[in-house]
């Protein structure tokens, strides 16, 4: 058994050096849009703008659906799920009021952490010069 793994390691090695290689590596990064950087080709992918299929319910799962929140089909709907759930909710009254702000630290967060993001994606092409 030892010399089948051995030579699946080897194997398996050998292929790993020969398929990713530089010239692999960055055409698949600029099919991507990630260099140089192009936001309007990676929301634009099939992988993002596809919708997955769902499967039909079945009799169980639609039973058990029943008692859970259904997905709210209209601006109204998501408005009243929204104050249910904020009424079962145990959060104080000011938790909720900072996750509401727009301007809350967690979203300023978010915005920094992707611009820092993409400048980092963007050296990284300009350095690799793809």
């Amino acid at each position: 058994a030892p010399i089948k793994k051995e030579r699946f390691v080897v194997s398996y090695n050998k292929a790993r050096e020969e398929a990713l290689s530089d010239r692999v590596i960055r055409a698949g990064w600029k099919a991507a849009g990630l260099c140089p950087y192009s936001p309007g080709l990676v929301l634009s992918s099939s992988q993002v703008t596809g919708r997955p299929s769902t499967p039909p319910p079945t009799q169980a799962s639609a039973a058990a659906s029943a008692s859970i929140f259904n997905t709210p089909q209209s601006s109204q709907a998501l408005y009243r799920a929204q104050q249910q759930l904020l009424l079962s909710e145990s959060l104080s009254r000011s938790t909720r009021l900072a996750q509401q702000a727009s301007n809350s630290p967690e979203k300023e967060a978010q915005k920094a952490a992707a611009a820092t993001a993409a400048l980092t994606l963007q050296s990284m092409c300009t350095e690799w010069q793809i």
